[in-house]
């Protein structure tokens, strides 16, 4: 399912005021969408974050470290949005006939 998808799903079940419900699926975009563009504003923790940069004329996903005084490591000032790493898989790891002793 496509998030365009769900959210068509989600409109044809809420049953809201037009106001509302516009505001209601605005917000289910911007969840739907994680990435925080630098022009609105930049993470304010030192760390590991997923960036989109601009790198040979084109946009690139990557992992780069953020240091608090604006500063990028790898891709300095290429960065055009970021957004915090995700919470690595909980579910059962089957990866070529292994499988993980610490998840089943």
């Amino acid at each position: 399912m496509t998030k365009d998808e769900a959210i068509a799903i989600i409109q044809d079940y809420i049953d809201l005021d037009s106001d509302t419900h516009n505001e209601f699926l605005d917000a289910l975009r911007v969840l739907a969408n994680p990435w925080i563009p630098c022009s609105e504003r930049l993470p304010e923790e030192n760390g590991n974050y997923l960036v989109t940069a601009i790198w040979n004329g084109k946009r690139e996903v990557d992992m780069d470290y953020f240091q608090f005084l604006c500063q990028w490591d790898d891709y300095k000032d290429t960065v055009i949005a970021w957004m915090p790493l995700p919470e690595p898989y909980e579910g059962t790891c089957h990866t070529f006939g292994y499988t993980s002793p610490t998840n089943g």
